[in-house]
């Protein structure tokens, strides 16, 4: 295996996916990779919905502008975080990383869709998806749906390439 910088300079954000199943196998991987996150105090905020059926997929899709691909992808996971401790959002977001990480070591794509903090200000759009993803409404009070990442196995025109700005631009010694 190469070292973790090799899988971060390899991924990239996926919005078209192949038909191909991921198997149980990878999908416990990148489940337990996101498990072994750190979390603020250990506290572990985080739920994840998987989510296969493609008719919630395509619920799901109609509300996200930003997330239209949802529904082509063989696996959408939802990202919760209980808000009971002011790192919640940073911890669902570490584990977002470590699932986008793990699917792209096993040759899977990822796209981060940016619900938080989008929906802080379309509250009733959260609803809904805490609804469609059956969400006990006792919890949804203390809860934030961080993203829904599509998963699957990527087809070329569905990459998108980025580039970085160089290290020289943005590290400070001591000072700015």
């Amino acid at each position: 295996m190469g070292s973790i910088l090799d899988v971060i300079k390899s991924r990239h954000s996926v919005r078209k996916f192949s038909d191909k199943e991921v198997s149980d196998e990878d999908l416990n991987a990148i489940l337990e990779a996101a498990r072994w996150a750190p979390s603020g105090v250990n506290k572990q905020p985080w739920h994840f919905i998987i989510i296969k059926n493609k008719e919630t997929q395509k619920k799901l899709a109609e509300l996200l502008p930003w997330g239209k691909y949802i529904k082509n992808a063989p696996i959408a996971i939802a990202i919760l975080v209980e808000t009971k401790s002011m790192w919640a959002i940073l911890d669902g977001a570490i584990a977002m990383t470590h699932i986008t990480l793990e699917a792209a070591a096993r040759g899977l794509g990822t796209c981060w869709v940016a619900c938080w903090p989008n929906l802080e200000n379309n509250p009733d759009i959260e609803e809904k998806i805490f609804e469609i993803l059956g969400v006990p409404e006792k919890k949804r009070k203390k809860m934030k749906l961080i993203t829904i990442t599509p998963l699957g196995y990527p087809i070329p025109e569905g990459i998108k390439e980025t580039t970085r700005k160089n290290l020289s631009e943005i590290v400070h010694y001591e000072k700015f």
